[in-house]
């Protein structure tokens, strides 16, 4: 999921972008762009899956109930990076400089994600502020259903869905209301 999420946002970041030539010859929606990127993005995390769950079966591991989640979870994901970038693609069409922090600041993202290490590790106190992390609730609800077997809980569920359609409605608004000034951006 990690590899989705920041391959889709540095993708998305430069879209606008590098399709200038034809953003100014033929009319276009820019939506287009964005939502392109993050679709061959989510082909290729769909297509590591298949390949994932295809090298699990000889080594024991066995498919369970909670498995028919993972489609709903992977588009609740999808619709939070869709939103997300949006909104880098609009942002780094008018601050240039943006794009290239996007790499850094997912470097950094990714260390304070729990993706490599469990959450039980870390003092009760810190546990808490996990939830302050956008990426978490995805995260663990994948961890949840494909490593651990089990459903996830239902706050993990509802934060996640929380999360997806604010990033999706605060994306679209901040594309839409901008789209028509690309053009002089570019």
């Amino acid at each position: 999921p990690w590899g989705f999420l920041a391959s889709s946002l540095n993708e998305t970041a430069f879209c606008i972008i590098h399709n200038e030539g034809l953003i100014r010859k033929i009319y276009l929606p820019k939506l287009v762009f964005p939502l392109t990127k993050v679709l061959i993005n989510l082909t290729t995390f769909l297509l590591s899956m298949v390949a994932m769950f295809i090298l699990l079966g000889p080594l024991g591991a066995r498919p369970s109930w909670p498995m028919l989640l993972l489609p709903v979870v992977v588009g609740l994901f999808f619709l939070f990076v869709f939103g997300m970038g949006m909104i880098l693609a609009i942002a780094n069409t008018f601050f240039r400089d943006c794009g290239h922090l996007v790499a850094v600041f997912l470097q950094a993202w990714y260390f304070v994600t729990p993706i490599i290490y469990e959450i039980s590790i870390m003092p009760e106190q810190t546990r808490a502020r996990f939830w302050l992390n956008p990426a978490y609730p995805f995260i663990r609800l994948f961890q949840t259903i494909i490593r651990d077997g089990a459903w996830p809980d239902l706050a993990t569920l509802v934060a996640a869905t929380g999360l997806a359609l604010v990033s999706l409605g605060v994306g679209y608004v901040v594309f839409k209301s901008h789209e028509d000034k690309l053009v002089f951006r570019l």
